[in-house]
């Protein structure tokens, strides 16, 4: 068996079995294991079905030419199984003899249902694949026998075997670097006129995603997130973080990051010498948080540290203006005057405050919705992300909904979770799904009270946008209105 390998990132969406939605976007996790399976002696190749320019025939003909042992698809979310389902069935009529491999949130979640219901998937790797992939890779080569596997599940001819999960990556300085160079990199331009942009810097056009810690400590009941990561947080060594980031920088050109971190500030000390880093060397940058900011570790001394840095938005993960919802029952254990103070030295210091909500949990009233819009208006934000509730399996707040039957007529079907059908999300507002019927108010009041306070959000943002318009000095990147399809394009 040969050791070429191909690492596809699959399309959002197939809109049939052929056409394609294209997103661009980076994907991290994979060159992650493209540095992994080097590390094991793969020649990898990296193809992007996320570009308009990568066709299915295009594929077919890298598969043809490159003939790889082995194909690994990302899943990161559990809407993008299908789209993952649908490209693998496809290999294995063009490749038979290929291995087809997946992992992330949805895999993990559902991997023996997966395994027992799709033939054209051969292995899932379950949590961090970083050292799981390259010892998956190695057995199916020879090199290793099955003893040595750990969190993955196979398949041998028609026997489906789980090895379960018992050892995380704790030393992640020793991973290998992510494998930058399989990225064509003029692949992922985009248009940065009319950018955020208070430093004046010269954006570059690519915007790449790091990653400086794993996991997090927090026990929120409805994140699933440490069913991949792990319950303990891990943290690179600020001098590593700094190194990447100079070497991107040095070698692509890159000054816009986006930290994908769960927790990137829970060590105030570790936030802090890699910001400080940053700053002492001059080296000219900006950076966000894609999956947002725990409130209750910023201070005015870290985030104006931050500022200097070079963030440019903070995502502050509020959740519910109810201190019941928010501590009670989702475990944030933060106070209102805790964030009102965060929201004012971030709007002092210049920082883009987008606000984090999520509505719908059992325990939602009229009440604690009205109580969110009330404080909304106090703390009046840049930017919203507003969701209704996913209840994911592996959660404390699944289980609930399971016991006491709170699960709507979208999720009847709980052994049929495993296709992620019944997680695509449609972006209009006024079609999201309701998974969950709270214990005090009906589904259509739940429906009411969440676009009532979504219309709130768009007015309070749009008079932040109609301020940033009166100015010239201050624009607004489309970046921000793209990623969450919230509010108008400037």
């Amino acid at each position: 068996m040969n050791k070429n390998i191909l690492l596809i990132y699959p399309p959002k969406r197939f809109t049939d079995s052929t056409r394609i939605m294209y997103d661009k976007d980076i994907t991290l996790a994979l060159l992650y294991l493209g540095g992994g399976a080097r590390s094991a002696g793969a020649n990898v190749k990296f193809f992007d079905m996320g570009l308009p320019e990568n066709s299915q025939e295009k594929l077919d003909g890298i598969l043809e030419d490159f003939q790889p042992s082995a194909v690994g698809i990302n899943c990161l979310f559990s809407a993008v199984f299908p789209s993952v389902r649908i490209l693998a069935q496809r290999i294995k009529n063009v490749s038979p003899k290929t291995k087809i491999a997946t992992g992330g949130m949805h895999p993990t979640m559902f991997g023996t249902d997966i395994m027992r219901n799709c033939p054209e998937i051969d292995a899932i790797c379950i949590g961090e694949g970083d050292l799981t992939f390259p010892r998956l890779l190695r057995y199916w080569w020879g090199e290793l026998n099955s003893d040595d596997l750990d969190g993955v599940i196979i398949r041998v001819t028609d026997k489906v075997t789980e090895y379960p999960k018992k050892c995380y990556i704790t030393d992640l300085d020793g991973l290998p670097m992510p494998a930058y160079d399989l990225l064509q990199m003029d692949n992922y331009r985009t248009d940065v006129k009319g950018w955020y942009n208070p430093d004046r810097l010269k954006i570059n056009e690519v915007v790449m995603p790091i990653l400086t810690s794993r996991s997090c400590p927090n026990a929120c009941n409805f994140c699933s997130m440490r069913l991949v990561m792990g319950q303990k947080l891990r943290m690179r060594n600020p001098a590593s973080v700094f190194n990447e980031i100079k070497f991107l920088h040095n070698t692509y050109g890159i000054n816009y990051f986006k930290i994908q971190d769960d927790n990137f500030t829970f060590n105030n000390e570790r936030a802090l010498s890699v910001c400080q880093r940053i700053i002492n060397s001059g080296l000219k940058v900006y950076f966000d948080f894609t999956n947002g900011l725990m409130i209750r570790t910023l201070d005015s001394e870290l985030i104006k540290t931050m500022r200097k840095a070079g963030l440019l938005r903070a995502s502050l993960a509020v959740e519910s203006g109810s201190d019941y919802i928010r501590n009670t029952i989702m475990r944030k254990n933060v106070s209102k005057e805790k964030i009102s103070e965060v929201f004012h030295i971030c709007g002092e210091e210049g920082i883009i405050r987008t606000i984090v909500l999520l509505t719908g949990m059992p325990e939602e009233t009229r009440r604690t919705m009205q109580e969110t819009l009330e404080f909304v208006d106090i703390l009046s934000p840049d930017f919203y992300s507003h969701s209704l509730l996913k209840p994911y399996p592996g959660t404390v707040l699944f289980e609930q909904c399971k016991r006491d039957g709170l699960f709507t007529n979208e999720m009847q079907n709980l052994d049929n979770l495993w296709t992620g059908e019944f997680f695509k999300t449609e972006l209009d507002t006024e079609h999201q799904q309701i998974f969950v019927k709270p214990y005090s108010m009906s589904i259509d009041e739940l429906r009411t009270e969440f676009l009532r306070l979504d219309s709130f959000l768009k007015f309070k943002c749009s008079t932040w946008l109609n301020r940033v318009k009166e100015n010239e000095k201050n624009t607004i990147s489309s970046v921000y209105t793209r990623e969450r399809n919230l509010l108008p394009i400037l």
